[in-house]
């Protein structure tokens, strides 16, 4: 069996509007319909969820090698602009 590991920041919803937003991509991906263009083009790439942005956090990750063991470093300092939080999975 093998896993899978991600490092995702999180935006915490902070307004009204994404609340707004976040309501119409839901029962758009619900109802299985196309999501109006104005709502892709809020997101961005990231993934929302009633969470908030599921962002990629790419940049800010390295992966020193060490035997036996999976490590990431995070550099706080390049997280994209609002991450509050950060989400370490593991997968299967």
């Amino acid at each position: 069996m093998s896993a899978r590991y991600s490092v995702l920041g999180i935006i915490k919803p902070t307004d009204e509007k994404f609340r707004k937003m976040y309501a119409v991509y839901k029962s758009c991906t619900d109802a299985g319909i196309p999501i109006p263009i104005e709502v892709e083009t809020y997101f961005g790439e990231s993934e929302p969820s009633e969470e908030g942005l599921i962002v990629k956090i790419n940049d800010a990750i390295s992966k020193p090698s060490k035997e036996y063991c999976y490590v990431y470093d995070v550099d706080l300092t390049k997280l994209p602009k609002g991450v509050s939080t950060v989400r370490f999975e593991v997968s299967f």
